[in-house]
């Protein structure tokens, strides 16, 4: 899919569950790398995402009690795009739970404009945008309810690279892309080019996968 619209903005699709709340539309309408489509309500969401084909979808919510399990799972498995969730508060065994149903990312309600635009190109660029815990946590519980009777696929780390094998690593304890460039002194486009190699090599398609099997 196409991230980004013919002037290289990120399209992105807002579902603002704050009535009467412009704030985020205000932010993204004014962001120079965004394609805002929306704002937009949930039951518009689905003719939307099929008639715009947004990048990212931000859900907006002012509720500091947990969104319904349900509400997240239909939005991702429905969603073509990658769901980013403003919460006024990130309440951690949520967002651990909200990670394995697919969500990529979280932020506060209140963050600054500059850093709701980081996360949103962070997520385009395939990135996870959450705490180092939530992303250590995440990958724990994954592995604690494995199944044992179908264990993940074997690793075919044997077959990495020494620099490829320095990624995984790094990668593995929550940095991201750009933090393993600038730790290995490589240019990012370096690192996601050694990514592509590295799950196909280990069969993933994705950080969250990578890092459960290593």
């Amino acid at each position: 899919m196409n991230v980004r619209d013919r002037e290289g903005r990120v399209r992105t699709l807002l579902v603002d569950l704050c009535p009467g709340h412009h704030r985020h539309a205000s932010l993204l309408s004014s962001a120079p790398d965004i394609s805002l489509i929306g704002p937009t309500s949930l039951c518009q969401v689905s003719k939307t995402l099929s008639a715009r084909g947004p990048a990212v979808t931000v859900l907006n919510t002012d509720t500091i009690q947990p969104l319904p399990r349900e509400l997240i799972q239909d939005l991702v498995h429905n969603t073509p795009s990658l769901v980013l969730l403003s919460l006024p508060v990130i309440e951690h065994g949520f967002a651990v739970d909200a990670l394995h149903l697919g969500v990529r990312g979280f932020i506060r309600d209140d963050a600054p404009a500059s850093e709701l635009v980081h996360a949103i190109l962070c997520l385009s660029q395939g990135e996870i945008w959450a705490s180092r815990r939530l992303l250590f946590d995440a990958f724990a519980r994954h592995i604690e309810h494995s199944d044992p009777a179908y264990p993940p696929p074997p690793c075919a780390q044997e077959t990495l690279t020494p620099r490829e094998q320095e990624i995984v690593d790094r990668l593995c304890t929550g940095l991201s892309n750009k933090e393993i460039a600038r730790d290995l002194n490589i240019s990012d486009k370096t690192v996601k080019t050694h990514l592509q190699r590295i799950y196909k090599k280990n069969n993933v398609h994705s950080r969250l996968q990578l890092a459960v099997t290593n």
